[in-house]
């Protein structure tokens, strides 16, 4: 121990401990009436639809890999989509495009992002 320091009987430290830790601890977290919390959290949740999520991922190849095949299918599955008809096929095709792009074209990311887009828009279309 150092010049002025005075040693705490065990009972004191550990009384002040707990009440170090309870001090710590009100002042981080709301506080709590009956075991509930008074402030509440709140988020909100967008869904977006296929139509949207389509758009999206159209945008994103825009310019990216050779020419503009990724482009003119997804142009093809927004098509369909618009008039009613099936789109799952046309989906699958973006996803074998972006998967054959893979050797150099793309990016690994770019594939990944593409493909899991697309996967995503197939699982709300439900194919």
């Amino acid at each position: 121990m150092g010049r002025g320091q005075r040693r705490l009987a065990p009972e004191l430290l550990g009384r002040a401990r707990r009440s170090a830790w309870r001090e710590k601890l009100t002042s981080q977290q709301p506080a709590r009436v009956n075991h509930v919390w008074e402030t509440t959290p709140t988020f909100t949740v967008t869904v977006r639809g296929a139509v949207a999520q389509l758009n999206d991922l159209a945008l994103f190849v825009t310019g990216i890999g050779p020419g503009s095949s990724l482009s003119a299918k997804l142009a093809k599955v927004q098509d369909d989509l618009a008039k009613g008809k099936p789109a799952c096929a046309g989906l699958q095709k973006v996803i074998d495009e972006a998967v054959k792009n893979k050797a150099g074209k793309l990016t690994e990311a770019q594939v990944s992002s593409v493909v899991a887009s697309a996967q995503r828009i197939k699982n709300v279309l439900e194919c």
